[in-house]
């Protein structure tokens, strides 16, 4: 997880802290949701679809992937693992890293 590197606006900051903060506390609970069933993991993309609304009222940006990783070494077998990246960027950020085609379909 990585937050915006501009601290010059604590109220945009914080939205950016506060975001990363409960999507790492949903993630966290998530096989707890997904035991929960459909209804449960809906509720929750509807929780965090709402929780995203705070960083983009404040121009920012949420990017996150997840990917497989594989541990090796030791005496077991590689064993794969999933890990998700969250990174919070300002809007000059996002132009620093190439920004958004201009047809892009905004929330």
């Amino acid at each position: 997880m990585r937050s915006i590197e501009d601290d010059s606006d604590p109220g945009t900051s914080d939205a950016a802290d506060e975001f990363l903060s409960n999507a790492r506390d949903y993630g966290d609970i998530s096989e707890e949701i997904l035991a929960g069933g459909f209804s449960a993991v809906r509720e929750a993309q509807r929780s965090l679809q709402e929780m995203l609304m705070g960083p983009w009222e404040r121009d920012l940006f949420v990017y996150d992937r997840r990917v497989t990783r594989t541990l090796t070494g030791g005496k077991g077998a590689p064993t794969p693992f999933a890990a998700t990246h969250l990174i919070a960027l300002a809007s000059d950020e996002v132009g620093e890293h190439g920004g958004f085609a201009e047809d892009s379909p905004q929330p």
